[in-house]
């Protein structure tokens, strides 16, 4: 119960922090500093690295919501909506401080996420007192139509989509593999976008 009142405690301290009016890299820079934070409540020590992206995307659905709203005037043709979605995508602060995202958001949040745990290389668990660490490696992909996370697993990418995951609940979007999923138009022919 005390780190659950703890991590509450610094994620206020840091949202408060987080709606000072920033640069794109200032925010990054705080959204990274805050995630490292709370990292460890959300994957604790010796959580072995094939569930670290499991935690992480179950952390990331209960803390945001999808921005309907955006979506709705986004696909009305609407530009400024276009350019406020695109913002998300520069400003994960955003959504750390609204509990709102899009695509872009989620996926970001989730590389940030995965992408500060230290993992021992020897033992493939996460371990925050290994002094040399290796770390999962994420990227932004997408196309014109949505954007997902990747992730390299031993030299393999992985595809996540943190924003459907949360939206349906379904595992498939954890690690897609499903072909009928990587087709649809949401997820092929993508590219690295951040």
């Amino acid at each position: 119960m005390k780190k659950i009142i703890t991590g509450i405690m610094m994620m206020c301290m840091i949202i408060t922090m987080l709606a000072c009016n920033v640069s794109a890299a200032e925010a990054t820079e705080k959204t990274e500093n805050y995630i490292s934070k709370i990292i460890p409540y959300i994957v604790p020590q010796d959580t072995p690295l094939e569930d670290i992206p499991l935690l992480c995307a179950d952390y990331e659905s209960g803390i945001l919501e999808y921005d309907y709203r955006l979506h709705e005037r986004i696909s009305s043709g609407d530009q400024k909506a276009y350019e406020e979605g695109w913002n998300y995508f520069d400003h994960p602060e955003i959504s750390l401080k609204t509990g709102k995202g899009n695509c872009t958001s989620y996926s970001g949040i989730f590389c940030m996420l995965v992408s500060a745990i230290p993992v021992n290389p020897d033992t493939g668990k996460t371990d925050y007192n290994c002094l040399n660490p290796i770390y999962l490696e994420s990227a932004v992909v997408g196309n014109k139509y949505h954007a997902f996370t990747v992730i390299d697993m031993d030299g393999t990418w992985h595809l996540y989509d943190i924003c459907f995951y949360d939206e349906t609940g379904d595992m498939e979007y954890l690690d897609i593999t499903d072909t009928k999923i990587l087709r649809d138009k949401h997820h092929r022919d993508w590219k690295l976008l951040k």
